[in-house]
This record gives structure tokens, C-alpha cells and sequence, in this order.
């Protein structure tokens, strides 16, 4: 399992570094929707790639529907739960 985790911290920083200029760079030439869609489709793939590294897996229980505005309560315990919170509600305020 350390190994495991060492192979996703290296993927993450440098995947974050790497994501971060592109997104620094291009930022002024596209809109607010797009950048929303660009970092959730970004933290998307990193929760993909946890998944398939590290063998984590998550169920989410209940209907979140974006049809009308929910709360949604976290108690952040761990980095895990801030990007997956970003995936479940669109836009997340």
C-alpha cells in the first residue's frame, strides 16, 4: 500500500503543478462555466485515478438532484471529501 500511495502523491503534485499553469494560463480566454467544467472534469480524472491506484472506492447514498439548490454537509476529514464534493452539484458554492 506504500507504494501504491507513494505512485498517486507523485501523480497528484505533478498532475496539480502541470494542471495549475495550464489552467493559470488559459484562465483569461475562457468563461466562468468553462473553468468550473475544466476543474471538475480535472478532479474527476484524479478521483478516477485514486480509484484505480489505490483501490479506493466510495457509494454515495441519497439523491443529490441539480434540479433545485441542496446543503450539503461535510465534516472534512480528509483532502478526499473537498475534491469529491466538487463532482457531486453543479455550480457548488
Amino acid at each position: 500500500m506504500f507504494l501504491k500511495s507513494l505512485l498517486f502523491s507523485l501523480y497528484f503534485y505533478l498532475s496539480v503543478i502541470l494542471f495549475t499553469v495550464f489552467f493559470v494560463l488559459i484562465s483569461p480566454f475562457i468563461g466562468l462555466k468553462n473553468r468550473y467544467l475544466l476543474t471538475t472534469k480535472f478532479i474527476s480524472i484524479l478521483l478516477q485515478v485514486l480509484r484505480f491506484i489505490c483501490g479506493i472506492d466510495w457509494v454515495v447514498k441519497g439523491n443529490i438532484s441539480s434540479e433545485k439548490p441542496v446543503v450539503i454537509a461535510s465534516n472534512h476529514q480528509g483532502l478526499w471529501e473537498s475534491f469529491y464534493l466538487q463532482t457531486l452539484a453543479n455550480p457548488l458554492t
